[in-house]
C-alpha cells in the first residue's frame, strides 16, 4: 500500500482555462452598461507582442485588470497581430482578437467572456450556446496498438512507479510469476513483461526514438540467492533487468504499445514494442512536487505455517521474502518557457527502498549459510528536454496586412486559377444532384492553363540503378555489425498486386525472425520492408541488422538462403488465414470508413488509370490470395537488382 500527496503550480501560457467560463456558459451573462462606458474612458498603454493568442490574452488581463473567461478550446491554434499604443479596454481587446475569429460579452463586476459568434446568440436572457448534437460511435483504434496519454497515467491508481507498472491494464502484456510475490513489495527493479508469449527480454523498450534495451545480460533478470558481484561471480544479487533505464512515469507524454501490427520504424526484437515519449513544452509553465511512500506496515504478507517462524525473523529466511521495507519517491517535474520559441520541461526524482535480504555464501565446495544484507535501493532519474520552434512563423504582420492591394490579391488570385485542379467526391447525392452543383460552384471558375508550365513543378525522383553490388566497409565506431540490402523490380502496380506483395512483406519477416530464433544469435535489431511502389512501379525491398561482428556474414547467407525459398514458405494455411484476415478487414473498413475508403481508392484510380475501375475491381481483390497466385508472384521476386551493405566495427 502506498501514499502520494501532490502539489501542482500552474501559469498559463498555451491555454486559457478559467472557471469563469463554466459560471458564464452556465448562467448568461448580460452586458453592463457602466461597465462599458467606463471601460472605453480607462485608457492604458499596451504592449502586446504578436504571437499565441492565450499568451497574449494572459499579457492583457495582467496589464487591463479584467477577469477573462471562455473555454480553452477556443483558443487551440489562435494567434494574434499584437499591438502597441494606448487604448481603452474595449478598444484593445478588439485589436487582440482580429483577425482570429473571436468576440466577446461584457459581464458584471469587471468580467469578459470569450465566445465564437458562429456558436452563441445573443437574447434578453444573456447569451445561449448553439444546440449540441451528441453521437454515439464506435472506436477505430488501430488493431494492436495502444495508447497511454498522461492524463491517464497522472490519473492511475496503485504503484505506478515505473514503466511497465503502466501496462496492467493491457490484455495483451502478461507479468512473470514472480511480479506479485513478496519479492516485489521491497524490489526497485521494474517488473518483467512478455507480450503474446514471447520471452521478455525480445521486447523493445524505445524512449523517444532511442532503444532503451539494456544489451548486459537482459535475460538473467531473475533474483540470485547465491554470492552476490564477486570477482569469481559476476551474478547481482537482485539479477539484471531488460530495460537500461528505469524511466520514471511522471516523465512521460505517452506511452504506446504494440504487440501485432508493428511499424516498419521499430526493429530489434521478436515481441512488442513499449514506445515511450518524454513530455514537451506546449506553452504552460508549471512545477509539481510529489512524494509517494510504502511500507511493510501498510502491506499484509500471507505465507504458509512452515514458513510462519521464519517469517516472523527477518534476518534468517530465505532472501525472496523481505517482509520488512521502506520505500519512498521524490519527484519534481515542470515545465518553463525560456523564450518565445524555446521552451524546455524538466523531471527530477529519486526513489529508494531500504530493506534487509539474505544469500547462500560458498566459496568452491563449501557452504557457509546463510548471510544478511543490508540493501539500499536507489534510482535516480534527472531529464531536461528542450523543445525549439525552428518553423518560421508565418503569422501575417499588420504592415503586411496594410500593403496588401487589391491588385496584389488578383494578381496571386490569377496563378492560382492557371493551375490544373481535380476533383474527387464522394456523396450520398443523386448524381443530377451532384453534377448541377459542380457545375455552379466549381466548372465556373475561370481556368487560364495556358499560363501553366508543367515543368516548373516537375519533380525527379532519386531511383536505386540497376545491377548488382556490395559493399563492405569498417566505420562503425561501436563495437557491433549492420547488414542492409536495398532491392528492387519491376511490377506494375494495380490494386491486387499490392495486397499480395503486402501480405509477402509480412510471410518474410516473419520467417526471417522465426530463423534468426533458431539458428542466429547475437542479433540485436530486424527491419523487414517489401511494398509496391505506385510512383515508380517497383516492388521494393529493405532488410536491415543489426548484430555482433562475428555474426554478420551468417546473416547474409541466411538472408540469401530465405529469399530463394520464399516460394516455398507460400503453404495453403497461411493462405487461409491471410485470406479470412483481408476479408475481415475489408469488411470493417466498408462499414466504418466507406467515405474515406472510397474516395482514397477513386484518386489512386483516377491518377492511375484515368477512370474509375478500382472501384469496379474492389470485389476480386481477395482473388489475389491464393497459393499459386501467391506463388507465382514470390517466384518471380528475384530481386536481381540489389545492393548489399556490411558495415562492420572500426578495427582497433
Amino acid at each position: 500500500m502506498s501514499f502520494t500527496p501532490s502539489v501542482r503550480f500552474v501559469k498559463r501560457r498555451g491555454a486559457l482555462t478559467l472557471l469563469a467560463a463554466s459560471i458564464a456558459f452556465t448562467s448568461g451573462l448580460t452586458a453592463s452598461a457602466a461597465y462599458a462606458e467606463s471601460s472605453s474612458v480607462n485608457v492604458r498603454y499596451y504592449d502586446v507582442p504578436d504571437g499565441a493568442l492565450a499568451q497574449a490574452l494572459n499579457t492583457f488581463a495582467a496589464m487591463s485588470g479584467v477577469f477573462l473567461g471562455g473555454s480553452g478550446e477556443l483558443l487551440s491554434g489562435k494567434r494574434t497581430l499584437g499591438f502597441e499604443g494606448e487604448y481603452s479596454t474595449v478598444q484593445a481587446l478588439d485589436l487582440l482578437l482580429f483577425g482570429t475569429g473571436l468576440s466577446y460579452k461584457i459581464g458584471k463586476a469587471n468580467s469578459i467572456v470569450l465566445i465564437d459568434p458562429n456558436t452563441v446568440t445573443e437574447g434578453e436572457d444573456g447569451i445561449t450556446l448553439s444546440p449540441l448534437l451528441v453521437e454515439g460511435g464506435r472506436s477505430s483504434a488501430a488493431l494492436g496498438k495502444s495508447v497511454i496519454s498522461s492524463s491517464e497515467i497522472e490519473s492511475m491508481a496503485g504503484d505506478t512507479t515505473n514503466l511497465t507498472d503502466l501496462l496492467k491494464g493491457n490484455g495483451a502484456v502478461r507479468f512473470s510469476r514472480s511480479s506479485s510475490t513478496s519479492a516485489n513489495s521491497a524490489s526497485m527493479r521494474p517488473d518483467e513483461v512478455s507480450i503474446h508469449g514471447q520471452s521478455h527480454y525480445q521486447n523493445s523498450y524505445v524512449i523517444d526514438g532511442i532503444s532503451a534495451n539494456n544489451d548486459l545480460n537482459p535475460g538473467g533478470s531473475e533474483d540470485t540467492y547465491s554470492n552476490p558481484i564477486s570477482p569469481t561471480n559476476l551474478s547481482m544479487l537482485s539479477g539484471s533487468s531488460s530495460q537500461s533505464y528505469y524511466v520514471d512515469p511522471d516523465a512521460l507524454e505517452s506511452v504506446t504499445v504494440y504487440d501485432s501490427n508493428v511499424p516498419v520504424e521499430f526493429g530489434g526484437f521478436l515481441g512488442g514494442v513499449i514506445s515511450s515519449k518524454l513530455k514537451r513544452y506546449d506553452g504552460e509553465d508549471y512545477l509539481s512536487v510529489k512524494y509517494a511512500i510504502s511500507k511493510d506496515e501498510w502491506d499484509e504478507i500471507h505465507a504458509g505455517e512452515d514458513l510462519a517462524e521464519d517469517l516472523a525473523d527477518g534476518d534468517s529466511i530465505e532472501g525472496e521474502y523481505t517482509p520488512e521495507y521502506l520505500k519512498q519517491r521524490y519527484t519534481f517535474t515542470g515545465a518553463q518557457g525560456i523564450t518565445d520559441k524555446l521552451g524546455m520541461t524538466f523531471t527530477a526524482s529519486r526513489a529508494t527502498s531500504a530493506f534487509d535480504q539474505s544469500y547462500v555464501k560458498n566459496i568452491g565446495n563449501t557452504v557457509y549459510g546463510k548471510q544478511g544484507v543490508e540493501y539500499d535501493d536507489t534510482v535516480d532519474n534527472v531529464m531536461a528536454r528542450f523543445d525549439y520552434k525552428a518553423t518560421q512563423d508565418l503569422a501575417p504582420t499588420l504592415p503586411i496586412l496594410e500593403s496588401l492591394t487589391h491588385e496584389k490579391l488578383e494578381a496571386t488570385r490569377q496563378k492560382q486559377v492557371a493551375l490544373p485542379v481535380h476533383y474527387f467526391m464522394v456523396s450520398r447525392l443523386p448524381e443530377g444532384e451532384i453534377t448541377r452543383l459542380a457545375s455552379r460552384y466549381l466548372a465556373g471558375i475561370p481556368r487560364n492553363t495556358a499560363a501553366y508550365s508543367e515543368s516548373d513543378y516537375e519533380m525527379t525522383s532519386v531511383l536505386q540503378l540497376a545491377g548488382k553490388s556490395t559493399v563492405d566497409v569498417s566505420l562503425n565506431t561501436e563495437p557491433k555489425a549492420e547488414y542492409r540490402l536495398y532491392a528492387y523490380q519491376s511490377l506494375p502496380w494495380t490494386p491486387i498486386a499490392a495486397v499480395q506483395l503486402t501480405y509477402l512483406g509480412e510471410r518474410l519477416e516473419t520467417q526471417l525472425k522465426q530463423r534468426l530464433r533458431s539458428e542466429v544469435q547475437g542479433v540485436y535489431s530486424v527491419r523487414v520492408g517489401l511494398e509496391l511502389n505506385k510512383d515508380t512501379n517497383r516492388a521494393e525491398l529493405k532488410i536491415q541488422y543489426s548484430s555482433s561482428p562475428a555474426r554478420l556474414d551468417d546473416l547474409a547467407k541466411m538472408t540469401e538462403t530465405v529469399l530463394a525459398e520464399l516460394p516455398d514458405i507460400v503453404t495453403q494455411d497461411w493462405v487461409t488465414d491471410i485470406h479470412a484476415a483481408f476479408t475481415d478487414i475489408e469488411q470493417n473498413r466498408l462499414k466504418n470508413a466507406l467515405d474515406s475508403t472510397l474516395l482514397h481508392r477513386l484518386e489512386l484510380s483516377e491518377t492511375l488509370y484515368g477512370d474509375a475501375r478500382y472501384l469496379h475491381e474492389m470485389d476480386a481483390l481477395t482473388s489475389g490470395l491464393t497459393q499459386s497466385k501467391l506463388k507465382d508472384v514470390a517466384m518471380a521476386l528475384t530481386f536481381k537488382d540489389r545492393v548489399t551493405g556490411l558495415y562492420r566495427p572500426l578495427a582497433e
